[in-house]
């Protein structure tokens, strides 16, 4: 699995070449398109497989991509490309994107559309005292808290320190999405363990995008992504266009029982 990639991708669907948005530079798009940022983790596959699948990219209704790089959806950077217009829509974690929608009136929450993306890895016959955790995501301490008791202390640090610190055991786990988190080694617990599903990741919506046929395009198209990844399959064949790893049938069942699922985000108030 590649290391050190972004944390956050732009993704630029554009209505001709060449148009798209430049960050950290003043420049105005010249012909329409969604601008969707995606994690480059299990948040990003749907989007991906919509982008690159052929028969999405070819139906004409969803022009071709162009990337572009932004860090975690916690980050300060991610509240400045909101703010500038720099997006249309996100996949983000629950608290930055209920953080995203207090603050700034023009976003709203669509609803869930990962569940039990993150495991908790831990060290097989150790009691952990300290797990590290991805700073600003809440739902993450309260996992460790649920799963280990207030013994044990959730550490928060940036999301590509997690490995790091695992590695060289200055934790004795981390709460790691599934993909970033597959080959590391370790007892792996699912997010949702024997309870209800928990949300890793929704999509936001810039509420005056909604009016747009691209939205519309998009999200249908995403609807039927959401489908057919559900066949194990299809999942294994897009994890390899999307990461360059190629599933055998552990991790394929490792996928199972940690109980990650797309779902299309339907508002849930």
């Amino acid at each position: 699995m590649k290391k050190g990639a972004p944390l956050f991708i732009f993704l630029s669907l554009t209505m001709a070449a060449g148009a798209g948005l430049l960050l950290g530079k003043s420049r105005e798009l010249t012909t329409p398109g969604l601008r969707i940022a995606v994690p480059d983790d299990v948040g990003g596959l749907p989007v991906h497989y919509v982008l690159h699948e052929g028969r999405f990219r070819n139906a004409g209704a969803l022009p071709a991509s162009d990337t572009y790089t932004l860090k975690d959806c916690c980050a300060a950077v991610s509240g400045w490309a909101f703010s500038v217009d720099a997006v249309d829509m996100a996949i983000m974690c629950p608290d930055a994107a209920e953080k995203l929608a207090a603050k700034d009136p023009r976003f709203e929450i669509l609803g869930p559309c990962v569940l039990n993306s993150d495991a908790i890895v831990v060290r097989p016959g150790r009691v952990p005292k300290k797990i590290g955790i991805a700073r600003k995501r809440s739902y993450q301490e309260k996992l460790v808290f649920e799963a280990f008791g207030s013994n044990c202390t959730a550490a928060p640090m940036l999301p590509a320190a997690l490995p790091y610190a695992y590695e060289k055991a200055e934790v004795d786990g981390v709460v790691i999405d599934v993909l970033k988190g597959a080959f590391i080694d370790g007892e792996k617990i699912s997010a949702g363990g024997g309870r209800a599903d928990v949300v890793t990741y929704v999509l936001v919506v810039k509420k005056s995008f909604k009016s747009s046929p691209l939205f519309g395009a998009f999200m249908e198209a995403y609807s039927r992504a959401v489908t057919e990844l559900g066949d194990t399959a299809a999942l294994a064949r897009e994890v390899r266009a999307y990461k360059g790893v190629r599933w055998t049938d552990r991790e394929i069942e490792e996928w199972k029982n940690l109980r990650v699922q797309f779902v299309y985000p339907e508002k849930r108030d």
